[in-house]
Parts: C-alpha cells; structure tokens; sequence
C-alpha cells in the first residue's frame, strides 16, 4: 500500500502532466480514473475537471 503523501504526490503529477495536453473534462476524468479509480470519491475530481477546463 502507498502512503498517503506519496499517492497524493502521484495524483498531482498525473493531473498536472494531463492538463498540459489540453484535455476536454471527460478526457481528463476518464485518465485520472484509470490512473487512481481506487480513489473514494470520484465526484470531486469531476467538478474540477469542470471548473479547469471549461
């Protein structure tokens, strides 16, 4: 099991890598969900999707 600053580190990462291809919402949920689905509250990885890349 990752700790907890180390995942959280990761999921930074990944969102800070996707978003400089320019994704639309739905793209950059979907990979963050491949990358991190185990996480237990996808909802607000949504929202910000909305609120960044709208």
């Amino acid at each position: 099991m990752r700790s907890r600053p180390a995942s959280t580190g990761r999921y930074l990462r990944d969102a800070i890598r996707l978003l400089t291809g320019k994704p639309t919402p739905l793209e950059f949920f979907d990979e963050m969900m491949q990358f991190h689905g185990d996480r237990l509250n996808p909802g607000p990885l949504w929202y910000s999707a909305l609120g960044l890349l709208t």
